[in-house]
C-alpha cells in the first residue's frame, strides 16, 4: 500500500482488508530505463480480487482488463460497476469483472459477468481491427445459468466444472453471446488466442469423454485420467476439436494459431507416451515435464480417419511473431486442487 498508486487516478489506496486487490500500472520504456506514468488499485474493501487479463485499444487510447472479485468462500465486492453499460449487480459467488479505463487510468465502464455460482476470468483477447468492438473472455464456471444465450454452441453446464467464453462489446461491456466448453467431467479453459481469420482457439485440460474432439480429428478420445485438448470455436459451432495427451495427467497453458499450418501450444505433462513425434527431447525427464507442439489444422481433415498424421512437436522456430502470452491457472476447483503441482 503505497507504493503502486499515482495521484488522481481511480483507485489510489488499497481497499482490500485481505490485502488482494488488483492493480494496473503504465511505463515508458526508454532503452533499459522504465518509469512509470499512472498507477491504480482496483478492488473492493469485502473481498479478494485480481486481475488475469488486458488489452490496449490504440484507436481510443483506452485499457480493458477482466479479472475476478470472490474467492469461492467470499462472494464478489460491490465496486465494480458504474452504470455505464454491462451488468451492474454481482451475481453471486465469485464473479467475472470487466473494466475499460482512459489513459489517466481513471474507469469509464464497469461490469460484472457470471452466473449465481463461482465462475473465474482466465484472460481475454480482443479483435484487433479498429471497426470490431469484441472482445472474447474466457474461463471456467460451476454455475448453472447466466453463462450461455441462446444459439450457444453448449448451452448447459455439463460436468461439474466446464469452460465458458463470452463475447463481449469492448465499448461498452455488454455481453453479445456465452456459451459453455465441456462435457460429462471436469474441463477448464487456460489460454486463448485468435488465428490469423480472427477465429477463436482455446487450449486447456478436461476428463471429460464428450463435447471435446471432432471428427477427423489428432486424437479424437481421452487417453489418461487428464487431457489437454484444443479448440476451434465459434459461439455456436465447434470448428474443430482434439484431445492432446497420454496414459497420465496432461494440460494445455497456453496456444498460439500462427496459421493453418502452424498452431503452436504448451503445457504440462506427466505422461511418458503420446506426447512428442519428433523432438528436441524424446522422453519424459521426470515427474512433470513442459512440452511444446506444433499442430497443422490441415491435416485433421484426411481420409484416413484412424490414423491422422498432423504435425506435432516439431523444433522449427517460430519466425514472423512471437508467442506473446503465458496464462497460469491461479484458480482450482475443490475437486481439482490435488490434480497439479501448480
Amino acid at each position: 500500500n503505497g507504493s503502486i498508486a499515482t495521484p488522481g487516478t481511480h483507485q489510489t489506496a488499497l481497499q482490500s482488508t485481505l490485502n488482494t486487490d488488483g492493480y494496473i500500472c503504465t511505463y515508458t520504456i526508454n532503452g533499459s530505463a522504465c518509469s512509470k506514468i499512472y498507477g491504480t488499485y482496483y478492488g473492493s474493501s469485502s473481498s479478494p480480487e485480481n486481475i488475469t487479463g488486458i488489452g490496449y485499444l490504440a484507436n481510443t487510447n483506452e485499457i480493458i482488463l477482466v479479472g475476478n472479485s470472490g474467492d469461492g468462500t467470499l462472494s464478489a465486492g460491490s465496486n465494480f460497476a458504474n452504470n455505464n453499460g454491462g451488468t451492474q449487480t454481482p451475481m453471486g459467488g465469485c464473479d467475472m469483472i470487466y473494466a475499460k479505463f482512459n489513459s489517466n487510468l481513471n474507469r469509464v465502464l464497469g461490469s460484472y459477468i457470471g452466473g449465481p455460482s463461482d465462475d473465474y476470468a482466465e484472460g481475454l483477447v480482443a479483435v484487433p481491427a479498429q471497426s470490431s468492438s469484441v472482445v472474447y473472455i474466457y474461463g471456467n464456471t460451476i454455475s448453472n445459468s447466466g453463462i450461455a444465450t441462446s444459439g450457444a454452441l453448449y448451452s448447459a453446464l455439463s460436468g461439474t466444472l466446464d469452460g465458458c467464453v463470452f463475447m463481449m462489446n469492448k465499448s461498452d461491456g455488454n455481453k453479445n453471446a456465452g456459451t459453455y466448453f465441456g462435457g460429462n467431467g471436469d474441463d477448464g479453459i487456460t489460454d486463448a488466442n485468435l488465428d490469423e481469420e480472427y477465429q477463436l482457439w482455446i487450449t486447456g485440460y478436461t476428463n471429460s469423454t464428450n463435447n471435446i474432439a471432432t471428427q477427423q480429428t489428432f486424437q479424437n478420445t481421452l487417453s489418461g485420467p487428464e487431457d489437454a485438448f484444443i479448440a476451434k470455436l465459434t459461439m455456436n459451432n465447434m470448428l474443430y476439436g482434439t484431445y492432446f495427451g497420454g496414459s497420465n495427467i496432461d494440460e494445455g497453458l497456453g496456444i498460439y494459431p500462427l496459421s493453418k499450418s502452424a498452431i503452436y501450444f504448451c503445457g504440462i505433462t506427466n505422461s511418458t507416451n503420446n506426447i512428442p513425434l519428433t523432438a528436441f527431447q524424446a522422453t519424459n525427464g521426470g515427474g512433470y515435464d513442459a512440452f511444446i507442439s506444433k499442430l497443422e489444422e490441415a491435416c485433421s481433415f484426411t481420409t484416413n480417419l484412424t490414423t491422422p498424421t498432423p504435425t506435432l512437436c516439431e523444433s522449427n522456430p517460430i519466425k514472423d511473431r512471437k508467442i506473446i502470452r503465458y496464462n497460469k491457472r491461479t484458480w482450482h476447483h475443490p475437486a481439482r486442487q490435488t490434480l497439479l503441482p501448480i
